[in-house]
């Protein structure tokens, strides 16, 4: 099944960052964004504790303190097949 996830470009240069740097510390750099998906559902699924801080982010809604970018940040293309 294929599902398609909305990102702004900030959610979307922190998801592009993040699957960059999962990849290198597993080393696994061609690692896809659909496989960091599958380890955090299982993660969520496995991990009550982290279910209910998941639940808690979601009652405050969005958060756009953070600063997903940085010196080096990949740049952003989104585009209709970003799972690569």
């Amino acid at each position: 099944m294929r599902i398609s996830v909305d990102l702004d470009r900030d959610d979307y240069r922190l998801m592009r960052r993040l699957v960059l740097e999962l990849g290198e510390a597993a080393d696994r750099p061609a690692l896809t964004h659909s496989s960091v998906w599958r380890a955090l559902l299982a993660e969520l699924g496995e991990d009550d504790a982290l279910a209910a801080r998941v639940a808690r982010r979601l009652r405050r809604g969005p958060d756009r303190s953070r600063a997903p970018g940085g010196p080096g940040a990949p740049a952003v293309t989104p585009g209709p097949a970003a799972d690569r």
